[in-house]
């Protein structure tokens, strides 16, 4: 089961070594990871269930290039082992003259609630980039990654860090939040922040700010 609220990531901050944590009001992303045919077998031999939905975090990040797509460098034990398995999509493609599907990516990852991200290129609409958003890849490892596309480089996406929330029970707050937000644009992702495990009234709002706002709460 997967709680309503999650908490995210934490750090400690200043020389008093404080913790930081962030909790989100927006659930994270569930995803099945797909079960080979063998290991599939292998859990019918052991009376194993089969797993149960993995907990993901969504970026919400414009892309530097264009149709990019975002992978979670948070599960990844060997970086050597991605580094194999997406150029396996061009394996197609080496002997037939066709366009690779994978082009590279960005050296430095990309960062959002704590985690960080590969921004990953590819050619548009080609069988890799679909198959990394809809289906993820499995490292040998076992690790399973799934990939995000970018929201677009013009969009006009903005984390706002907020301060001075009134002190009220988690679920209003969070539905306080999303009314008022959501005069400014799409609510992406909302939250608080705690420190030492106590709400000290602030949080952060991501907004996507190229959605057109509600007409019920058009300024005049």
């Amino acid at each position: 089961m997967v709680n309503m609220f999650d908490t995210i990531g934490s750090k400690r901050k200043g020389n008093n070594k404080q913790q930081q944590s962030i909790v989100s009001f927006n659930p994270t992303t569930l995803i099945q990871r797909p079960v080979t045919e063998a290991e599939a077998s292998q859990q019918a031999i052991n009376g194993e269930a089969s797993s149960g939905p993995m907990a993901v975090i969504r970026p919400f990040l414009k892309s530097i290039e264009e149709d990019s797509v975002f992978i979670d460098l948070t599960p990844v034990k060997d970086r050597n082992l991605l580094n194999k398995a997406l150029p396996k999509f061009n394996e197609a493609t080496t002997n037939s003259g066709l366009y690779e599907d994978f082009l590279g990516y960005r050296s430095k990852p990309r960062h959002y609630l704590g985690h960080a991200f590969l921004e990953t290129m590819w050619l548009p609409e080609c069988v890799g980039r679909t198959t990394l958003i809809n289906d993820g890849i499995t490292l040998e490892d076992g690790i399973y990654l799934r990939g995000f596309p970018s929201y677009p480089g013009d969009a006009t996406i903005v984390k706002l860090t907020l301060q001075n929330f009134p002190f009220l029970p988690a679920l209003q707050l969070k539905e306080e939040m999303a009314t008022r937000l959501s005069r400014y644009g799409d609510v992406l992702d909302h939250g608080i922040s705690r420190t030492n495990g106590i709400f000290q009234g602030e949080g952060y709002a991501t907004l996507n700010l190229t959605v057109p706002s509600s007409p019920d709460y058009a300024c005049d």
